[in-house]
């Protein structure tokens, strides 16, 4: 998967079939193009939490070799989600926390 930044958008493709008999039929398709979530923010509601933790731990040995790989959840860019993942996740809700605390 790769992704082109600044890149968002929508359309709709249209699909025209007519088969030997000559009996057509038509489908439409919307693509969108959405932003990346921030990162560490699985779930996708705004908030970095623990929802989101078990979220990655559901995904913990999976690698892009795998049919459900996501690699959003691949913190580190490795093409894994690893330890490594986990500690980034540690450190990104370490610092979310701070920064949505109360003074």
């Amino acid at each position: 998967m790769s992704t082109v930044a600044g890149f968002e958008g929508s359309t709709v493709i249209q699909f025209t079939a007519i088969d030997a008999q000559g009996a057509m039929g038509t489908g439409l398709m919307i693509i969108a193009v959405l932003p990346p979530p921030e990162a560490g923010d699985f779930d996708g509601d705004g908030r970095i939490s623990l929802q989101d933790f078990f979220l990655l731990a559901e995904k913990q040995g999976l690698s892009d070799t795998h049919l459900n790989w996501n690699p959003v959840f691949d913190l580190d860019g490795d093409s894994k989600v690893d330890l490594e993942d986990f500690f980034r996740f540690a450190d990104i809700f370490i610092a979310n926390q701070r920064s949505t605390a109360s003074p």
